[in-house]
């Protein structure tokens, strides 16, 4: 056969309109988790909208500082290696990340609060309790982390549920204008 240089390759690749870039992040889920999924949307899809007025979505995120979500690929000439604009600053340690936890129903969002640390189950139900108005019965709609399904979680929201009954209805986004950073 013939030998063909990488170089060569990925020139011809390049005249094809194929570029070496970084793979997209995506959640790794599986033929089940995928299944799930459509059977979800295919439920629900034909609901009214008046369904979706009690469901309250949640969820956390870590945003990093400095790290390495920011690597990627650049393209410099050879004697360019330590230009500012073809390098990525480091820090010594990661530099550090920073949790969130924010909430949004069909009527509003709600705040976003900063978590401090790791969260557990307590941390959770402080934000719950913080962020959450009882005055309305919300379906919560989250991932089956354990700190959203522990025994404790789940009594914590059965007892604000039970108390919304007698109070009046505020938008999470009513609650966070009240609400300041901790």
């Amino acid at each position: 056969g013939t030998t063909v240089s990488a170089r060569t390759f990925r020139h011809h690749l390049n005249e094809k309109g194929r570029y070496g870039r970084r793979p997209r992040r995506t959640p790794l889920l599986t033929q089940r988790h995928k299944k799930a999924r459509l059977e979800f949307a295919q439920i629900y899809m034909t609901k009214p909208q008046s369904l979706w007025e009690n469901v309250l979505w949640t969820d956390e995120t870590k945003v990093e500082l400095f790290g390495k979500g920011h690597h990627g690929t650049v393209y410099r000439k050879r004697d360019e290696a330590f230009k500012e604009k073809d390098t990525v600053p480091t820090v010594k340690h990661g530099g550090g990340s920073k949790m969130f936890w924010g909430c949004f129903a069909a009527s509003s969002t709600g705040c976003l609060d900063c978590v401090n640390g790791i969260m557990k189950s307590d941390d959770y139900q402080r934000i719950l309790g913080r962020n959450i108005v009882a005055s309305r019965s919300w379906v919560f709609q989250q991932d089956n982390d354990p700190k959203y399904t522990s025994k404790s979680t789940q009594k914590c929201s059965e007892m604000a549920s039970n108390e919304s009954r007698s109070e009046s209805y505020k938008t999470p986004v009513e609650r966070s204008q009240n609400s300041s950073w901790e």
